[in-house]
């Protein structure tokens, strides 16, 4: 997966600037995909950038920040299904929504990347006021990203859900077999 999050050229309308950067995340389940994802970028700059005529001297520059990126997190599947059980048993499947998987990257997902001795799974709790979830029929493309302006969340509910959720969670994970 590819995202635009930034893309900064020039300071008038009227002007051709000097330069402009674009600044982009690259995402993958597997490091040989994030090289050829990587790679095939580099290419296409460098191709736009012939088919425009672009002197050698002023070909684009792609720079990679080794090591400050954030893989896609992914969920394992035993410890998955384990919350999820663990949760419709305490909140009910009313409250628990299983959502499409997701290309999301979180730090904490470096530590099973890759270690199949290593468990580990990302859970959502709704921030959304149930009002706005029901007049968006449980479609959650019609409401706001986490990373959006217009996100605002039931911060009351959030909080005592997640601490809820977290509780039965560790509880679950230490208890003694």
């Amino acid at each position: 997966m590819v995202t635009v999050g930034s893309f900064q050229g020039g300071s008038r309308s009227n002007v051709i600037p000097e330069e402009a950067k674009l600044q982009l995340t690259v995402r993958s389940y597997k490091p040989e995909v994030r090289k050829l994802l990587l790679d095939g970028i580099a290419r296409i700059a460098r191709g736009e950038a012939i088919a425009a005529g672009i002197p050698d001297d002023r070909m684009p520059i792609v720079t990679l920040r080794n090591n400050q990126y954030t893989p896609a997190t992914f969920n394992t599947e035993k410890l998955a299904n384990r919350a999820l059980d663990l949760f419709r048993n305490h909140f009910g499947t009313d409250r628990t929504v299983v959502l499409a998987p997701l290309m999301v990257g979180e730090d904490v997902g470096r530590f099973w990347l890759g270690d199949p001795s290593v468990e580990g799974t990302l859970f959502w709790v709704g921030g959304v006021p149930k009002a706005k979830w029901d007049a968006a029929g449980g479609d959650t493309a019609r409401l706001p990203s986490l990373h959006s302006p217009f996100w605002a969340p039931d911060a009351e509910t959030v909080i005592s859900t997640a601490t809820e959720a977290m509780t039965i969670a560790a509880l679950d994970v230490l208890k003694k077999s």
